[in-house]
């Protein structure tokens, strides 16, 4: 995060047993039960990504997790929170671990 609210996300790399071609969705909200998803962004092909401009928050809590996503199946990332605070403005990362069977 920093002081223009530009927020960038990593995870780690997952992997799929199989052997599938895989994607990741992440998923950005203000409520820990993701009621109503403020960024969605499918078909990434990276473990990270920079929101800008106009997908930048506004300052406040927020909540993210990371879908990985193969032909067949589907699995979540914990969610993990963060605050945009441009007083605070240091970079933040966060990790994950997200794979498919």
């Amino acid at each position: 995060m920093t002081a223009d609210n530009t927020t960038y996300f990593v995870w780690t790399d997952s992997y799929d047993a199989d052997g599938d071609s895989f994607t990741y969705t992440l998923q950005v909200d203000d409520s820990p039960d993701f009621g109503s998803i403020l960024v969605e962004k499918t078909g990434l092909t990276n473990s990270e990504y920079t929101l800008l401009e106009p997908e930048a928050l506004s300052n406040g809590f927020y909540y993210w997790r990371v879908y990985t996503v193969d032909p067949y199946s589907s699995n979540v990332s914990d969610t993990f929170q963060f605050e945009l605070n441009p007083i605070n403005a240091v970079a933040v990362a966060m990790s994950t671990n997200c794979t498919t069977g």
